[in-house]
C-alpha cells in the first residue's frame, strides 16, 4: 500500500516500466508519469488522491484496468507536442505514439459513452478517451 505522500508513485525519464497491483491512496499525486515511454499502469486501486494519474510528455503509455475512486481529479494529461518531439524523436530516438487509456473503472463516469481525460497542450485543450470504461470496480490482488 502506497499512501500519505506528495507523490505515491513517480516515473520520470524512464522506459518500459510496469506498475501493477498496488493500492495507491491519499497522496497529492497518486501516480506521476513524466518523460516516460511505454509505461504500463495496470490493475491498481488509485483512490482518494488529489490527482489520481498525472502524465506529462509521455509516449506509448498504457493505463489499463485500474480503479479510480474518490480522487479530487481522476486523470490529467499534459502533452506539449513540440517538447514531446524534441524529447522522444531527437534526444531519445524513440517513436511518438499515443497513450492508451482503456477498461478503467471511473467512479465519476456517468455510464454512457467513453470517459473523457482532459489533455492540454501549450495552446489548446483537447481530449484523450477511455473508450471502454469498466462498469464496476475490479476486484483483484492489491485492490479493495
Amino acid at each position: 500500500m502506497i499512501f500519505h505522500n506528495g507523490v505515491g508513485v513517480g516515473v520520470v525519464l524512464s522506459k518500459n516500466d510496469n506498475i501493477s497491483n498496488n493500492i495507491i491512496s491519499e497522496n497529492g499525486y497518486g501516480v506521476y508519469i513524466s518523460g516516460s515511454y511505454n509505461t504500463m499502469l495496470y490493475r491498481n486501486n488509485i483512490s482518494y488522491n488529489n490527482e489520481g494519474v498525472y502524465t506529462w510528455l509521455t509516449s506509448a503509455d498504457k493505463i489499463l484496468q485500474n480503479n479510480f475512486i474518490g480522487n479530487n481529479k481522476s486523470a490529467n494529461s499534459i502533452q506539449n507536442i513540440l517538447m514531446k518531439i524534441q524529447l522522444f524523436k531527437k534526444e531519445l530516438n524513440l517513436p511518438l505514439h499515443r497513450n492508451v487509456w482503456s477498461e478503467n473503472y471511473w467512479d465519476d463516469w456517468d455510464g454512457t459513452g467513453p470517459y473523457v481525460i482532459y489533455t492540454k497542450t501549450i495552446f489548446i485543450r483537447h481530449f484523450s478517451f477511455d473508450w471502454h470504461p469498466a462498469k464496476e470496480p475490479y476486484n483483484s490482488p492489491g485492490m479493495t
